[in-house]
């Protein structure tokens, strides 16, 4: 996924540490993207973009300010033990240590937020996710109290952008086997500006931030097994359902019969830091996993199928052996005993391969044991 995040002209260039969480497995209509940004030194920041290579819809972007409050999200999001300080009309203080302040705002998608499509040539349009001047300019009057400013949206993918990311490669079908082999390559990019379409390039050379850190996490269900990957992943773990329950119910409604759960899914992380002075130019995280997928209906008419021909030999043998019967002057089997005599004469002929098999392997090995006979040369 080729994406950025730029900002206007600063005498003092934004830092920013960026988090991306990609929720899969979950539902299989949608995925989810979680976006979050670690911002300092932001005293001439404008606006901030970022860009999606799919089309995107205002309804299809949701705040988690709210989600994080509860102090055990916090905790897992950060990774730190957090404690919530203040809480204001426009952000509220969270504090791992007594000197380091960090501000979460609170979003409202309708006014902090623009939404714009970008037309690429060739290709179905892209989107532009914008955080607007109004919540930028909150930002930079309360850098004179915290530091560290944060913002975390998710933005659900739904229909083609559900595949943004992600492509599957079904193994041609052979035999009857229930299952049928599925390779699923997951890229996620950041940065490349080789696929930026004019309008997103233009805004590129407006600013950028330095780009400290990327952390990019991978929520799977542990049906999909990690098949290759083109760097080792930091850390793998099992994700705890009863911490991230509250915080994936944030969204669109789910059907009343179906619960976001996180009970068994796995997680994969990724990480990038930036080296001295020297900014991250792009991130590239590619994964692929392999699962099975049923194919029953596949095996159900197959057996109709096997069940069929069988049917068919069952009344060939019969009719053959009522032939024989009569041929002999033998009186005609009642109905249970012919299906008995069918049914050991199949048995016979089916047995009959392994028969000879065995016992051609019985005579070599017989033959083996046996001494050979000394022959001059």
């Amino acid at each position: 996924m080729p994406g950025t995040a730029e900002c206007r002209p600063a005498t003092t260039q934004p830092r920013l540490r960026l988090h991306i969480n990609l929720w899969r497995d979950l539902d299989k209509k949608f995925n989810f993207l979680d976006v979050g940004l670690l911002l300092t030194d932001v005293e001439k920041i404008d606006r901030i973009y970022l860009y999606l290579p799919t089309h995107i819809n205002a309804k299809d972007v949701f705040d988690l300010s709210g989600a994080l409050k509860d102090v055990e999200t916090l905790n897992a999001v950060f990774n730190e033990v957090s404690a919530l300080v203040r809480d204001k009309d426009r952000y509220f203080v969270v504090a791992a240590k007594p000197e380091k302040l960090r501000a979460i705002y609170k979003i409202n998608v309708a006014q902090d937020i623009s939404i714009d499509p970008v037309n690429v040539p060739g290709k179905s349009n892209g989107t532009i996710i914008a955080l607007n001047n109004c919540l930028c300019t909150d930002i930079v009057e309360a850098d004179k109290l915290h530091k560290e400013h944060y913002v975390r949206i998710r933005i659900f993918l739904e229909g083609p952008a559900q595949n943004l990311f992600s492509t599957e490669d079904r193994a041609a079908s052979v035999g009857l086997a229930l299952t049928q082999d599925i390779l699923e390559t997951t890229e996620f990019r950041l940065n490349e500006r080789r696929s930026f379409p004019p309008d997103v390039l233009q805004r590129t050379a407006d600013g950028q931030f330095f780009l400290e850190s990327v952390h990019y996490f991978l929520i799977r269900s542990r049906d999909y097994q990690l098949s290759s990957q083109h760097q080792n992943f930091r850390k793998v773990r099992r994700l705890e359902d009863e911490i991230w329950s509250s915080y994936l119910s944030v969204g669109k409604p789910a059907p009343r019969t179906h619960n976001r759960s996180a009970d068994g899914m796995t997680i994969y992380q990724w990480r990038e830091l930036a080296g001295g002075e020297k900014s991250i130019d792009d991130f590239i995280a590619y994964a692929s996993f392999r699962t099975g997928k049923p194919r029953i209906w596949t095996y159900f008419i197959a057996i109709l199928a096997i069940g069929g021909i069988g049917s068919a030999i069952l009344n060939v043998v019969l009719s053959g052996l009522a032939r024989s019967f009569r041929a002999a002057g033998f009186d005609q089997p009642s109905p249970g005993y012919a299906n008995l005599y069918a049914g050991l004469l199949l048995t016979v002929f089916a047995l009959a391969p392994m028969a000879v098999a065995g016992i051609s392997r019985a005579w070599k090995r017989r033959q083996m044991r046996e001494p050979q006979p000394f022959q001059p040369r």
